[in-house]
């Protein structure tokens, strides 16, 4: 079944190789082969309607107050709570996708909802990991600010 799979998939993404190496290709030699790599998969993932974080900027919508207190809200449930939930679907999905799809158009739907719940992990993940980031620079001001205050 996987190789049925595997083959519906690349009989879907084959039309879409020389355009995506012509993009590639135009985007300079000197780029590195992990560079190429995320902009092929970040285009075939467009050419299939799929999004990613770089698709998406909500730090327009909120002020920078909002932000912050987005990302200490995140940050302080993340590793405790949402993360453990997001596995637990994760976990679940890739069972699902495994032995319950009943044609390609499920299968598909399913790897959707996977990609989905990577997506508001990454979303979130990246709200939790730019706090701690400030907390990091907060740390790091201080104590500078204390060394010039004692003489340092």
């Amino acid at each position: 079944m996987l190789k049925k799979i595997a083959d519906h998939i690349l009989e879907k993404i084959l039309p879409y190789l020389s355009e995506i190496d012509q993009k590639i290709d135009s985007i300079g030699k000197d780029n590195l082969y992990s560079n190429k790599l995320y902009i092929a998969g970040k285009y075939i993932a467009n050419r299939l309607g799929s999004i990613d974080l770089s698709d998406v900027d909500l730090d327009k919508i909120f002020s920078t107050d909002e932000l912050e207190a987005r990302n200490s809200a995140v940050f302080i449930a993340f590793d405790r709570y949402i993360m453990p939930e997001i596995k637990s679907l994760l976990s679940e999905q890739e069972r699902w996708i495994a032995t319950q799809p009943a044609d390609t158009d499920s299968l598909m739907f399913g790897r959707g909802t996977y990609n989905g719940i990577l997506v508001v992990k990454e979303m979130l993940e990246g709200f939790s990991n730019q706090h701690k980031q400030k907390i990091l620079d907060d740390q790091e001001k201080n104590k500078n600010t204390e060394n010039k205050e004692n003489g340092q």
